[in-house]
């Protein structure tokens, strides 16, 4: 005869051992895209003001597009 507590109850500690290994797994990845997300902020925040430093001219002050360009003269 089967002891139906006996079963119930390893049938319950396996639901609440997978449950558990779920929510740490889950929380692994949660962290990890987080951090990606951080990174990529910084990754885009940095692009932005060298885009901004680019259009300044020496004196700091604010370059037109069409003063950024680079022009090579060959002879």
């Amino acid at each position: 005869m089967f002891n139906v507590r006996s079963v119930f109850f390893l049938w319950l500690l396996l639901i609440v051992y997978s449950q558990t290994e779920l929510a740490i797994n889950t929380h692994v990845a949660v962290s990890n895209i987080h951090h990606d997300v951080v990174n990529t902020h910084i990754l885009v925040s940095d692009i932005h003001r060298n885009m901004v430093n680019s259009q300044e001219g020496t004196d700091g002050q604010h370059r037109a597009v069409s003063d950024t360009r680079v022009v090579c003269i060959t002879e």
